[in-house]
């Protein structure tokens, strides 16, 4: 059984790369002997983070080695790290680097055997979100969850993580426009932004000529009953609470698919070719056997917590839309005050009860 991203063939074309300085390397110098050493160790240390399915320190690790000697096993082992984080757009990335590195002539056959598909697979998980901006305009500034986006950025869909993003629009003259959009894996969605006039600020009077009372500020208040807003609230915390499980749990699903994949690594190599090597499986193999019984049962199990939980928090969320829609408000009011060419102030109160 070949482990589709083996630490040992990447230990061979780190350790060639590193000694020959077969990666291409732009406006930086060739590490010393010592840091070659250093980063040597540093993918050591980063490997037995990934067998311990520590994925965010065997990434830290990753990400000195790599500024120490860029090499496509380095990017490579980065980007399984993020994948196994739920990074998704930024561990397609890494493997694109990856590619590139290998394409401008870094010598790693075994690293480019495994590469093409980890990178397809990827690249069908990983959503993507199209912003379609009105009115467009130079002067025009979106943020993704808090981030500038760069106009060129916006010409094409963007690659993201699955969850939750917000995405917020601002121009002069403009409102301020958010959406908030969740994606699930292997999503292709599209939203359209559409910005509203501001109201015009007033102009200032001609000299001489008498000032002009400025238009009203009226204010819109709505109320209802406390018991319909109590019953939202209960729905959107329901829902919020239910998202929260299944997304921790995906995450548990995930860490066990990783727990079992190595378990049948470890199985084949003290066992290869024998696919009934766990039926009363020997004392070398009573560990590895057991770790992969364990590993998949997280999984099954977890999976049926997160979409249970999925489920959960669909309902509420419907919940909450039907109850916006079929419990009508109690009332609504206006008020609005303006001045009075004479002095003093003119109120009026408007609405429907």
């Amino acid at each position: 059984m070949a482990h589709p991203r083996s630490l040992a063939l990447a230990a061979l074309a780190l350790g060639a790369a590193l000694a020959a300085g077969s990666a291409p390397r732009l406006a930086r110098a060739e590490p010393t002997p010592k840091e070659i050493e250093a980063a040597r160790a540093l993918f050591t240390a980063a490997s037995q983070h990934e067998r311990a399915g520590d994925y965010a320190s065997a990434a830290d690790e990753l990400r000195r080695a790599l500024a120490i000697k860029e090499t496509p096993g380095l990017r490579y082992h980065l980007a399984y790290a993020l994948e196994r984080q739920g990074r998704l757009a930024e561990a397609l990335a890494e493997y694109e680097r990856a590619g590139a590195l290998i394409r401008g002539g870094a010598a790693a056959p075994d690293v480019e055997a495994l590469l093409a598909p980890a990178q397809e697979a990827l690249a069908r998980r990983v959503p993507t979100l199209e912003l379609r901006l009105s009115p467009a305009g130079a002067e025009l500034r979106v943020t993704l969850d808090g981030a500038p986006l760069a106009p060129a950025e916006l010409a094409a869909p963007l690659r993201l993580d699955p969850g939750e993003h917000l995405v917020e629009a601002t121009a002069p003259g403009y409102r301020r426009v958010a959406r908030r959009v969740t994606l699930a894996e292997g999503d292709a969605r599209s939203e359209t932004l559409e910005l509203a006039r501001a109201p015009a600020a007033l102009k200032p009077a001609p000299a001489g000529a008498p000032a002009a009372a400025p238009a009203a500020d009226t204010s819109s208040l709505s109320t209802g009953s406390p018991a319909r807003w109590l019953v939202i609230g209960g729905e959107a915390a329901l829902t919020v609470t239910a998202l929260t499980f299944g997304l921790a749990y995906t995450a548990a699903r995930s860490n066990a698919a990783g727990r079992a994949d190595d378990a049948s690594l470890a199985i084949e190599r003290l066992a290869p070719g024998d696919s009934a090597a766990c039926v009363g499986p020997t004392a070398k193999l009573a560990a590895p056997c057991g770790e992969l019984a364990r590993a998949l049962d997280d999984h099954a199990s977890a999976g049926r917590v997160a979409t249970g939980s999925f489920i959960v928090a669909g309902a509420g969320a419907a919940s909450v839309v039907l109850t916006l829609l079929l419990w009508p408000r109690r009332s609504s009011a206006s008020v609005g005050l303006a001045p009075l060419p004479a002095g003093g102030l003119a109120g009026s109160v408007a609405g429907a009860f």
